[in-house]
């Protein structure tokens, strides 16, 4: 709870540190009237035995009998602590404190997750990252279990105990006790019991979501494998998984609720008995025994949910523990203290012994030196893996080489703001993604300063304008799961539109060329080199004719630079990029 408890105090709203006082005053006045309620009622049956029976009176037409300033003051209690009175006010102002844990939570947990580094993205689904704070939400509702039920009821049970230990003696305060304490230990034992089961029911639930989520995405190629009726099997062994592990945990559920049960009736059996005994007079009798079942129904209910509130608060404790862990998760790509903003003049990018490994032992980059004059088009070329994307994922610094330093115009990028350095660069991935909104959003998320009229010329250069104007709404129609449907080709259009509206002096293309059409490759490719002609242009690709007219080439074979020249030189000296170019 110390990890969350700063996100429960409003430090800069004062109207919500003073909901804590309403809320505080709100559980003690109901704590007032849990006490009070079943004694007035006591006095009211004292009363009406005292004057022989209501039905005595009513027939001799004697009200002065009836309890009238009793029975008005009883009814006002009862209000008072219904869910018409004071809880009212207390669910109110906590529903205002608990939305604001909400939002700052999850703002603190996006915030978390958009600061990671590409290590992080790259080797771990979002859907996962969303379920763990899903879940770890949850720990909210735990707060309001202690305030609501965990924290009254210790209060109840020592206010009950005394009223009990006054009116019928220290012999009725021990035995309650004695009832409560045997009905908690029995309750935590049970609960320790149903937390393995929880936990061995959420990975079961986890699992199955996987396999459900996993086999209907690739429903395509387990059809054409044939292999429908193994993913069917795979399901349902996770769905009876589930069922047996949800069965395994009720069997825990319903012993407590049978050992609760018997103890609570006979604590009240045992309790009724001794006031029975020990009463002289009859009519003290009537009313101690209406005091003594008001407390114990008070007791019985908070009691039972006691139980279950610590079994809450355990299981949204298990659940927020992957939501601490995000939370504490250290990003790999860090702004050092003192950063400065990067002064971009020529756009040099330059490699000095730069070596990177995703994982450690195995290097994807071993020691690259090379340089990309500013203004001029830089082409690194290889087969697929030889870490040519990785090149640009450094340059960005999505990741942080592991040897050697990179610097743009002199400058290490390690020593400059990442946003800065990201401010200079646009790029266009290999796989571009869209998000749900329109299409005038998604290409203005390049840059947030951007006109309509910019945007359309951006899509007029890469031949998308007409395609989005034959659109019902034009640039405001929606792109996503059920909307207008694109393209891979449409999407690269789109990462290329992106580039042109952000308008950066650095601009890197990953494979330019991929999944455009050969007819609209020329007059985009025409377009795309106007637009970078004077900025610093590095290309990645494994399509050599993608960059015959770059001023300088880089050949990386597993991780190392075997050759650079012009596309002329390479082909004389007819090492590997020349086998490369006879295979295309």
């Amino acid at each position: 709870y110390k990890f969350f408890l700063p996100f429960f105090w409003p430090k800069k709203n004062r109207l919500l540190q003073l909901s804590y006082l309403g809320v505080g005053l709100c559980l003690l006045a109901e704590r007032v009237l849990n006490m009070l309620i079943p004694l007035q009622l006591g006095r009211i049956v004292s009363l009406l035995s005292q004057s022989n029976g209501i039905k005595k009176e009513y027939s001799d037409k004697n009200t002065e009998a009836i309890p009238n300033r009793e029975l008005l003051i009883i009814a006002g209690l009862q209000f008072l602590c219904s869910s018409g009175g004071i809880p009212v006010a207390r669910k109110y102002l906590w529903l205002l404190l608990e939305n604001s844990s909400y939002i700052g939570i999850s703002t603190a947990a996006f915030e978390k997750i958009m600061s990671l580094s590409g290590d992080f993205h790259d080797g771990r689904h979002p859907d996962k990252s969303w379920e763990s704070i899903n879940r770890g939400l949850s720990v909210r509702y735990s707060f309001r279990t202690i305030l609501f039920q965990i924290l009254p009821l210790i209060i109840d049970l020592l206010l009950d105990m005394s009223m009990l230990c006054i009116i019928f003696g220290a012999n009725m305060a021990l035995i309650t006790a004695a009832v409560i304490a045997t009905f908690l230990w029995s309750s935590w034992k049970i609960l320790s019991l149903r937390q393995e089961r929880k936990k061995k029911l959420i990975a079961d639930q986890e699992k199955e979501q996987s396999i459900l989520r996993e086999s209907t995405s690739n429903w395509r190629t387990a059809v054409c494998f044939n292999r429908a009726s193994y993913e069917r099997s795979q399901y349902r062994s996770a769905l009876m998984n589930k069922t047996n592990a949800s069965v395994s945990l009720c069997k825990y559920i319903y012993l407590e609720s049978v050992i609760q049960s018997s103890l609570l009736i006979a604590g009240v059996m045992g309790t009724c008995f001794l006031v029975l005994c020990s009463g002289t007079q009859g009519d003290q009798t009537v009313g101690g025994l209406v005091v003594l079942l008001g407390y114990w129904a008070q007791l019985a209910g908070p009691l039972r949910f006691f139980a279950s509130g610590l079994q809450n608060v355990r299981f949204e404790l298990i659940n927020a523990e992957e939501l601490i862990s995000l939370m504490k998760e250290a990003p790999s790509v860090v702004d050092v203290l003192h950063a400065m903003p990067l002064m971009l003049e020529e756009g040099v990018v330059r490699f000095r012994d730069v070596s990177f490994s995703y994982d450690g032992p195995r290097r994807v980059l071993h020691r690259l030196n090379f340089k990309a004059v500013g203004g001029s088009k830089t082409a690194i070329v290889g087969e697929a893996g030889a870490g040519k994307s990785t090149i640009l994922q450094l340059i960005l610094r999505l990741y942080d080489s592991t040897d050697g330093k990179i610097t743009i115009d002199g400058q290490n990028i390690r020593e400059v703001t990442q946003e800065s350095l990201r401010a200079n660069i646009g790029i266009v991935p290999q796989n571009p993604t869209l998000s749900h909104g329109t299409i005038l959003e998604n290409i203005k998320q390049a840059s947030a300063f951007a006109t309509d009229e910019q945007v359309y010329e951006a899509c007029k250069a890469v031949a998308l304008h007409d395609r989005f104007l034959a659109l019902a709404d034009g640039y405001q129609s929606l792109v996503g799961e059920g909307e207008v449907d694109l393209s891979q080709e449409e999407l690269r259009r789109i990462a290329f539109a992106r580039v042109i509206v952000k308008n950066p002096k650095i601009v890197l293309l990953d494979e330019p060329k991929r999944e455009i059409e050969r007819k609209a490759e020329e007059s985009i490719q025409a377009n795309l080199d106007k637009f970078c002609a004077g900025r610093t242009t590095i290309v990645v690709s494994h399509q050599l004719s993608t960059v015959t007219n770059a001023q300088k080439i880089f050949v990386v074979r597993n991780g190392k630079i075997v050759e650079h020249g012009s596309h002329n030189l390479l082909l004389k000296t007819g090492g590997h990029y020349s086998q490369m170019w006879s295979q295309q």
